[in-house]
């Protein structure tokens, strides 16, 4: 099981760097993990890496599509 508490704990206190290297470092080892595709996909748009954050945020919704949250964060990026 892989842990994504630490990077959460990173993002939180706005480092979103840092937390999206930590979320990538968890999807490394589980690439459908849920939690760490949603927060690297917000992290991501923190960063203004848009196309990143597609990718993190579609793929928390292939996974799990009725994933509400990554929905809106998806709908808030704007279109290329």
């Amino acid at each position: 099981m892989f842990f994504v508490a630490p990077a959460a704990s990173r993002e939180a206190a706005g480092r979103s760097e840092q937390a999206l290297s930590a979320f990538t470092r968890v999807l490394e080892q589980d690439s459908d993990h849920v939690d760490a595709n949603y927060h690297a996909g917000l992290s991501a748009v923190r960063l203004g890496r848009q196309e990143s954050a597609r990718r993190y945020l579609l793929w928390t919704l292939d996974v799990d599509p009725g994933h509400k949250q990554a929905r809106a964060a998806l709908a808030s990026i704007p279109a290329r």
